[in-house]
């Protein structure tokens, strides 16, 4: 049923014709963080502190060769679309902060409510990574968003964010896939684009194909 209904969108699109940003979002609302919210209530590698663990010793170790005492206690620590459990705790010190629109809600999964009983509430933002949050813009040493841009409604707003985000220096990990893959997964509808911007922001540190499920994973330095 999931592959018919996501045929019937392609085609339903193609007759159309692109969306909207408008009908994007109301999309976005209606059918895809619906189908995120059910997928963190269920059972998911955050679940397995085995897998948990390997996923981000790849992550922040092989890909962006940190290891956890790598920030310090004055530094700020950015995730965007954190999920249900926060892997910024790979870290050791450093100011965290965490967005997700649906974070209040992953905050009462009995799985990984104890998870995020120590964060500061300041800390924590439920609202869509497409919103600027003015407190922290020119302020992070640091941005995660792994796995996030193709699950937006917004992604190119995303990555201006990021941007605005992080200090001259700065590091940045990004892991995405761009093919639209139905229920929770919009895609990124144009490559050519975030490979532009990539490039006019960034240095590309390291670059990784099919790495950790994703198809391209990036550790990148603020220019």
């Amino acid at each position: 049923m999931g592959a018919l209904k996501q045929l019937s969108r392609k085609i339903t699109r193609f007759i159309r014709g692109p969306q909207t940003l408008e009908e994007k979002l109301a999309e976005w609302r209606s059918v895809h963080q619906p189908f995120e919210l059910r997928f963190h209530q269920q059972r998911n590698y955050r679940w397995d502190e085995t897998v948990f663990s390997w996923q981000w010793n790849e992550v922040y170790g092989h890909l962006m060769g940190l290891k956890p005492d790598h920030f310090q206690p004055n530094q700020t620590l950015l995730d965007i679309g954190c999920g249900s459990r926060p892997c910024l705790d790979w870290f050791n010190a450093g100011r965290k902060y965490f967005v997700d629109p649906l974070l209040s809600d992953y905050c009462k999964i009995e799985a990984m409510s104890h998870y995020w009983r120590d964060k500061p509430k300041e800390c924590l933002y439920s609202l869509p990574a497409e919103q600027m949050i003015a407190p922290l813009e020119g302020q992070c040493d640091f941005v995660s968003c792994w796995n996030v841009l193709d699950h937006t409604y917004d992604w190119r707003a995303i990555l201006e964010n990021i941007r605005c985000y992080t200090k001259p220096g700065s590091l940045v990990c990004l892991g995405t896939d761009f093919e639209e893959g139905g229920e929770g997964h919009p895609g990124i509808d144009d490559p050519s684009y975030f490979w532009h911007f990539i490039h006019s922001h960034f240095e590309i540190a390291a670059e990784r194909r099919d790495f950790v499920y994703r198809e391209v994973a990036l550790k990148l330095v603020r220019k």
